[in-house]
């Protein structure tokens, strides 16, 4: 098996995310409830989700900015 490997220094990696929701030509049916099969509100995955994490899964922004606090973690990643 052959392996690739992409160092980036820190002042590459990556500021945001790609959202491919903003450019697929079909919105993606939304998570049913498993009980109602209903559409989910965002009520009922808080409670398992933080809202910054479903605001992410419905926005149609093309790029959403990663957390400095994830890009700092990205930073801790293996050279190897």
């Amino acid at each position: 098996m052959n392996e690739t490997k992409y160092i980036l220094n820190e002042s590459d990696l990556p500021k945001s995310w790609y959202n491919i929701n903003a450019d697929i030509p079909v919105v993606p049916q939304p998570v049913l409830h498993p009980q109602t099969l209903g559409p989910v509100t965002p009520d009922f995955l808080a409670q398992i989700f933080p809202m910054s994490l479903i605001e992410q899964e419905v926005s149609t922004d093309r790029y959403i900015p990663i957390p400095e606090e994830v890009r700092e973690l990205y930073k801790l990643w293996p050279q190897y």
